[in-house]
């Protein structure tokens, strides 16, 4: 079993190195697809189309404002219009000392 084995590994091919093989097109001689091209008239043809939305095309701007980070809140609705939150808050002591506090809070509509 394992000599079968052996002889299968020394009897595989060697790969093709890369920019060997001729390419059957250069993409040098098309011409920009005219704006009717895009329904493609020929089965064998790839056709590529699309349109820039105004403005500079680009979805980056788009999304750097829709993860852009925004301040952490740890606040949920309750029913009836209320809110609750919690947050932190720090005080000064009469004798120099801070006072850190965990808090929750309550907040009613009227």
């Amino acid at each position: 079993m394992a000599l079968t084995l052996l002889l299968a590994l020394q009897a595989a091919g060697q790969p093709v190195p890369l920019g060997t093989g001729a390419a059957d097109f250069d993409l040098a001689r098309f011409q920009p697809a005219a704006p009717d091209a895009c329904r493609g008239q020929n089965a064998s043809e790839i056709v590529v189309c699309g349109r820039r939305q105004a403005g500079d095309g680009y979805r980056l701007k788009e999304l750097s404002r829709a993860f852009e980070e925004k301040p952490l809140r740890a606040e949920t609705s309750i029913s009836g219009g209320a809110v609750a939150r919690a947050y932190v808050d720090s005080v000064m002591m009469p004798n120099g000392e801070i006072s850190k506090r965990a808090m929750v809070g309550v907040k009613i509509g009227f």
